[in-house]
């Protein structure tokens, strides 16, 4: 509603041109009732929800690809599915392209419509799904481990892995020994060095050159996300096969990487 409307106006979630508008007319702010303009847009966006088979709150890659659906409408939603397996913003854009084209128009929709709301959302852990590999800027165009060619290394996965879950860039560059100390450095607001972990964390191995992510921590169980798992640089399509979601113990984690230390986010 913010990226809507500012939380203003007769039409707030700008809903009247949903099909769930039975009320008033179906044209740009023809809803004049805020509170049917909310039920309207809430009903819209749960459709939306469930056509993306978003399976609950840490469900981030299909959440964006119901955001993208309330902008665009529903059909993008499946487009995407179908021509993607999902959310991109590379996709976002060719869409508003092709309808662009199709209908004889100058605009279609809001591209950057993701981020656009996110921003009203505080940036913090989002959650343990898996990597989205159709998201390129987290993979592909902005991770410069990519840009390297090092596609499949530890220190690409983590980077992606960081990108897709916080949604800007973790600020590490070096090897994976060092990508705690360079997260650290580039957002001491945000990170902070520990010998504990925490859910969202990123891991430096003190013996090893090695990255991971820190998914969640339960008792004594840390479930972590890493690549290269075959010790090799690969393409990347290899690459995106090469990674585990494992749990471990700490004293297993400390004993195979010799030692640990973490990034930590900062309450």
């Amino acid at each position: 509603m913010m990226q809507e409307s500012g939380g203003k106006g007769s039409d707030p979630m700008q809903a009247s041109e949903s099909g769930y508008n039975k009320k008033y007319p179906r044209v740009p702010n023809g809803i004049t009732d805020p509170e049917y303009s909310i039920e309207v847009g809430i009903h819209t966006f749960s459709d939306c929800l469930k056509k993306a088979k978003v399976k609950d709150s840490s469900d981030t890659e299909r959440i964006y690809l119901a955001l993208q659906g309330y902008n665009y409408g529903s059909g993008y939603i499946e487009w995407a599915i179908r021509n993607f397996g999902g959310y991109s913003k590379y996709n976002a854009q060719q869409f508003s392209d092709n309808k662009k084209q199709e209908s004889n128009v100058s605009g279609y929709g809001d591209p950057s419509y993701v981020d656009h709301v996110m921003r009203y959302v505080g940036i913090t852990f989002r959650g343990g799904t898996n990597p989205n590999f159709n998201n390129l800027e987290a993979w592909v165009t902005r991770n410069p481990y990519a840009q390297a060619g090092l596609y499949g290394q530890c220190t690409w996965f983590a980077w992606g892995r960081f990108y897709e879950l916080y949604g800007y860039d973790p600020g590490f560059s070096g090897d994976g020994s060092s990508c705690v100390k360079e997260l650290v450095a580039a957002h001491p607001d945000k990170f902070e060095r520990s010998s504990s972990p925490k859910a969202g964390a990123v891991f430096s191995a003190i013996g090893h050159n090695h990255v991971g992510i820190v998914i969640a921590v339960k008792d004594n169980t840390i479930t972590v996300q890493e690549g290269n798992l075959d010790g090799i640089t690969n393409t990347f399509q290899d690459a995106k096969k090469d990674w585990q979601t494992k749990s471990y113990t700490l004293d297993q984690l400390r004993s195979i990487y010799g030692g640990v230390v973490f990034a930590i986010p900062k309450e």
